[in-house]
């Protein structure tokens, strides 16, 4: 029998090494815009839910009134923290409800109580314009972005005869 003179090599080499590396590199960096662009549906999926909740309860509270009178951020019935919001679920007295950005939601009715408006604050500048740029559900119109980064949607009261 011939002794083995040469050593065998096992392992990696270093080449091999820095590929597995650059190679996982890529994959974590996929991962990051992957969860970013999932969080960030999933706030705008919030917002659009919390919106629909908030005109559907306007609406419904509303439903028998001529108009939009007493919609409000800070009180319905004069009580404080019976606010409008309070009253369809959203936040309690005296910790509001904070929306998917870290903002508020703001109700106001207009001087003739036939429109009412949500505002929408804590936004970026980028996602102020994206907001007031979109189509809102519940028949929203007029959507502002406002100079300190608020969307202002505006909803219309329908026939007084009728459903609003």
């Amino acid at each position: 029998m011939k002794k083995q003179t040469k050593k065998q090599q096992s392992g990696r080499s270093m080449i091999e090494m820095v590929g597995v590396l650059a190679v996982m590199g890529l994959i974590t960096a996929a991962a990051f815009v992957l969860i970013n662009s999932a969080l960030a549906s999933q706030r705008l999926s919030r917002l659009d839910d919390d919106v629909s909740a908030i005109v559907q309860g306007v609406r419904l509270l509303y439903n028998s009134q001529p108009d939009f009178h007493g919609v409000d951020t800070t009180a319905v019935t004069g009580k404080p923290g019976n606010s409008t919001l309070v009253l369809l679920g959203f936040g309690s007295d005296p910790k509001p409800y904070t929306n998917p950005y870290g903002g508020d939601y703001l109700l106001t009715s207009d001087d003739t109580d036939r429109t009412f408006t949500i505002e929408i604050t804590g936004l970026g500048s980028k996602t102020c314009t994206m907001l007031s740029s979109r189509d809102w559900n519940g028949g929203g119109k007029d959507a502002v972005c406002t100079t300190d980064n608020s969307v202002k949607v505006t909803y219309e009261k329908s026939d007084t005869k009728t459903n609003p």
